[in-house]
């Protein structure tokens, strides 16, 4: 019925309407909405913060935080799939060999590791888990090699 319904010369005008008017909307939201908005996710300051030490080799991490955002934006640069952790095992984690890191609730890793080596790096930001719908305070903790 709904076929017949959009068949006719009335709907195929009304559609084509819709379609004037939705894409250019839809591509506004992408172009300028979006970037904007990104800038609230704490997966996305993250990697702008640390992208200049990601290396392809490196294996990741995180600990209380799987949001998709996190794959997206870090394998970019990174060629390992992420690993879930949990507050047990972030430090031997992060004890292996080669070059790695971890991102974990801010709370947690000034708990884990209060003292890193001089050579780690960290770097935190505080943004809005949409998944969750809740505020979220993480810290990337990066072991160079």
């Amino acid at each position: 019925m709904l076929a017949r319904a959009l068949t006719t010369e009335e709907s195929s005008r009304f559609l084509q309407k819709c379609t004037r008017i939705a894409v250019p909307a839809y591509l506004a939201l992408a172009l300028f909405v979006s970037p904007l908005v990104g800038k609230f996710f704490p997966a996305r300051e993250l990697f702008r913060q640390s992208r200049d030490y990601l290396r392809p080799d490196m294996e990741f991490g995180a600990v209380d935080f799987s949001e998709p955002s996190l794959v997206w934006y870090f394998r970019a640069r990174v060629n390992k799939f992420m690993t879930l952790l949990d507050r047990k095992n972030v430090e031997s984690f992060m004890a292996e060999e080669g070059p790695r890191f971890a991102v974990l609730p801010t709370d947690a890793a000034a708990k884990i590791f209060p003292a890193p080596p001089p050579e780690w790096k960290s770097f935190s930001t505080r943004g809005f888990n949409a998944v969750k719908g809740k505020r979220s305070d993480l810290t990337l903790i990066l072991k160079p090699d």
